[in-house]
């Protein structure tokens, strides 16, 4: 129907360039790679974390065929219980040519050429829910081990996450990456986004988690995947805490793959899980952005390469990113004070002559979001800057 093709719309709109298809679903004992190829309709429903019946008419090939037709690069999660016979198989079907067994089972399926996959991630969130055990941490690296082994042999340049949950004070910590290191890529941290100022938090976050990464070992090659930005609102407030979000992130672009906030998309009014805290709402009839979703597109538009050292005086949260031919200079700003802010804006070199400048701002009271009736009542405005002062 003409809705889902403009929710793919929207998704591209928002100018995303990296989408990750996982979450508790994935813990589900029944969500199996193969039982989500071949007809959809002959596919078995499983018992989900969130609702007991739960479809798999889309699937991680669904989601790899919407993200091969929009360009964005896909990653998504297995089961840890996956056996490695089935992990094997499916890289198979996935990366190889058609002339291989499960290859061909792809080509059979309406789709000849390999997918290409590069990112996966083992689990989802595991050993979050009983506590800090070290023998549940065990047995999780002991299943992290056998599959990425089994998928490693069927393709060696698969870039691997692990999602051993993270808990900084415990010893526990030391011996899942003593265990993985070289053997996965990345490993998942999952953040807060509620609060407009969840980017300091989730700064000191990486900060202290490279920091360990490195204690452990100084010549450590695994590196940070923010792959969850949590929390139960859309409107300002949480387009705040995804700006910061970004602004953390962006200061530590060499050790963090991305930030992939949940949940890019949200039946409107049948949300019954208390993540309320979708990017893109939608009906049968309609679809339009949040708060969040234009918070995420001005990072999007304006992504610039290089970052530039910059020093704030006063309550904003202030990245600066460089081109690479030098001619352009964005200023990401969150000012998460419940008032306007008067700054002064001292660009050095780059004000020589002032280069021209757009402004783009997001702003409202913190619960405001967008509804049907107004679909775009908050979003990106634009307009100029006009300089008052030049420092020598």
């Amino acid at each position: 129907t003409y809705w889902m093709s403009d929710i793919g719309k929207m998704l591209v709109a928002q100018g995303l360039t990296f989408l990750r298809y996982a979450g508790t679903m994935v813990n589900s004992p029944e969500y199996r790679f193969k039982n989500m190829i071949g007809d959809p309709d002959k596919r078995p429903c499983y018992r989900g974390h969130w609702n007991h019946y739960t479809t798999n008419g889309f699937g991680i090939e669904e989601f790899l065929k919407y993200c091969e037709a929009s360009g964005i690069t896909p990653c998504f999660a297995v089961n840890i219980y996956e056996t490695p016979e089935d992990m094997a198989d499916m890289i198979e079907y996935f990366n190889g040519d058609a002339s291989t067994k499960w290859g061909s089972v792809r080509a059979n399926n309406g789709h000849p050429k390999a997918y290409g996959i590069k990112y996966i991630e083992i689990g989802n969130e595991e050993v979050i829910f009983n506590g800090d055990k070290k023998q549940d941490y065990e047995a999780y690296v002991e299943r992290f081990l056998l599959l990425s082994e089994a998928m490693k042999k069927k393709d060696a340049s698969l870039v691997l996450i692990h999602s051993a949950w993270w808990r900084p004070d415990s010893p526990n910590m030391e011996y899942v990456f003593r265990a993985l290191n070289g053997k996965a890529d990345y490993w998942d941290l999952h953040v807060g986004g509620d609060d407009p100022k969840a980017g300091l938090e989730t700064d000191k976050q990486i900060s202290n988690m490279l920091l360990k990464l490195r204690t452990w070992d100084s010549k450590t090659t695994m590196k940070i995947a923010v792959f969850e930005e949590n929390g139960s609102k859309h409107g300002i407030q949480r387009a705040l805490g995804h700006a910061t979000n970004m602004n953390a992130i962006r200061r530590y672009s060499e050790d963090v793959l991305t930030s992939s906030p949940a949940n890019a998309l949200e039946p409107y009014l049948q949300n019954d899980n208390d993540w309320n805290q979708g990017q893109i709402f939608f009906t049968n009839k309609q679809v339009w952005g949040m708060p969040p979703f234009y918070s995420q597109k001005m990072q999007a538009e304006n992504h610039l390469p290089l970052r530039v050292n910059s020093v704030v005086e006063g309550n904003l949260d202030v990245t600066a990113t460089l081109s690479e031919d030098g001619n352009s200079l964005n200023l990401h700003v969150v000012n998460f004070d419940d008032a306007d802010v008067s700054a002064e804006i001292v660009l050095g070199e780059f004000g020589k002559p002032l280069p021209a400048t757009e402004v783009l701002t997001l702003h409202g009271e913190l619960p405001a979001k967008n509804s049907p009736g107004e679909p775009d009542k908050y979003k990106t405005e634009r307009s100029a800057l006009t300089a008052v002062n030049e420092h020598p």
